[in-house]
């Protein structure tokens, strides 16, 4: 515990959101967010898929993923963009 407490954080607040029209337009912003938009894919192919993603933990380089597509695949269902792959 005391490990935890010694890491330094930065907490991020908001004002609280007023009436029901704030919410919806704050949760509408995050709820329709594409989790891999076309740009970033490089190729999908029978058995894979490439796309670009930023590693967070090697100071937010871009690399270069590729996932057997039955990984890709439930990425693809959530996404509507994805059906004409």
């Amino acid at each position: 515990m005391q490990q935890a407490y010694a890491t330094p954080c930065v907490v991020f607040c908001e004002h609280p959101l007023s009436d029901a029209r704030h919410v919806i337009h704050y949760l509408g912003r995050y709820s329709h967010r594409v989790a891999i938009s076309n740009h970033r894919i490089k190729d999908i192919s029978d058995t894979h898929a490439t796309f670009q993603a930023k590693d967070c933990r090697d100071k937010a380089r871009k690399k270069t993923v590729r996932l057997p597509r039955v990984e890709f695949l439930p990425i693809r269902r959530i996404n509507p963009i994805f059906q004409e792959f």
